[in-house]
């Protein structure tokens, strides 16, 4: 998917996962680490309201990247 600057975004749904291990996690982790500071922006990741783990993995993405954008639905 493209935004309108022609750059890429990335979008990461995790709303259907009932678990995810903590190898998964560790890479989403490293993968959010790692993105550049200058494109974070274009990273979204989208998890379930429903779901306490998704709820504390989104808030501890936060803490690492605050640039990048995560929604709860």
């Amino acid at each position: 998917m493209l935004d309108n600057s022609g750059r890429g975004k990335a979008v990461i749904d995790i709303k259907n996962l009932d678990f995810l291990n903590s190898a998964g996690i560790a890479s989403l982790s490293r993968f959010v680490a790692a993105y550049d500071r200058k494109s974070i922006h274009n990273v979204e990741i989208k998890g379930n309201k429903n779901k306490y783990w998704q709820i504390k993995f989104l808030e501890n993405i936060k803490k690492l990247r605050s640039e990048i954008k995560t929604s709860l639905e």
